[in-house]
C-alpha cells in the first residue's frame, strides 16, 4: 500500500532497468575494450555460471524479450531499455492489485486506489495530518486492532 501511496516502485525495477542498461551499453560500445572480450569470453565458454549473465538472461525472458538474448544485438538501445523498464513496472501494477485483492485490508484499500501514482495529500498536508491519513487508508491504524481501546 506503501508504494501505491507515494508513487514509489520497488529497487529491483531499477536495479534491473540498470543491468540491462549497463549490458545494451556493454553490446553497443568498443569491441576493444576489455569489458567487452570478457563477456563475449563468458558467452563462449561451455559450462560457465555467471550471475550476472544469468540476471541479464532471466530479466529478458521475465520480460518477454528473448529474442535479444538470443541476437545479442542491438540496433535502439534507448528504446529497447525503456521499454523493458515499462514492461517491469507494468507487471509490478498487476502483481500489486493481484495482493490488494486477497488481501481483507487490500480489498478496502482498493476501493480507494487503483493505480500506483503519488498522493497530493502527502505533500501538502503536514508530515503528522498526512502520516495519519496514510494509516488510516491502509488500514494501520488502532481501529483494527481489537485489544485496543478506541479513546
Amino acid at each position: 500500500m506503501l508504494y501505491g501511496e507515494t508513487g514509489r516502485y520497488p529497487l529491483s525495477i531499477v536495479i534491473k532497468s540498470k543491468i540491462i542498461g549497463y549490458w545494451l551499453s556493454l553490446l553497443k560500445g568498443d569491441t576493444n575494450k576489455l569489458s567487452f572480450k570478457l563477456y563475449k569470453c563468458m558467452l563462449n565458454t561451455p559450462n560457465f555460471e555467471s550471475k550476472w549473465v544469468n540476471n541479464i538472461q532471466n530479466i529478458l525472458i521475465e520480460t518477454g524479450n528473448t529474442d535479444l538474448w538470443e541476437q545479442q544485438d542491438t540496433k535502439h538501445s534507448i528504446s529497447i531499455k525503456n521499454s523493458i523498464k515499462q514492461t517491469l513496472i507494468d507487471q509490478n501494477q498487476q502483481l500489486w492489485q493481484c495482493q490488494l485483492e486477497h488481501s481483507n485490508k487490500g480489498k478496502s484499500y482498493a476501493a480507494l486506489k487503483d493505480k500506483i501514482c503519488m498522493e497530493e495529500y502527502l505533500t501538502k498536508l503536514n508530515k503528522t495530518d498526512a502520516l495519519s491519513l496514510l494509516k488510516l487508508r491502509s488500514g494501520n491504524h488502532f481501529f483494527s486492532n481489537r485489544n485496543r481501546p478506541l479513546l
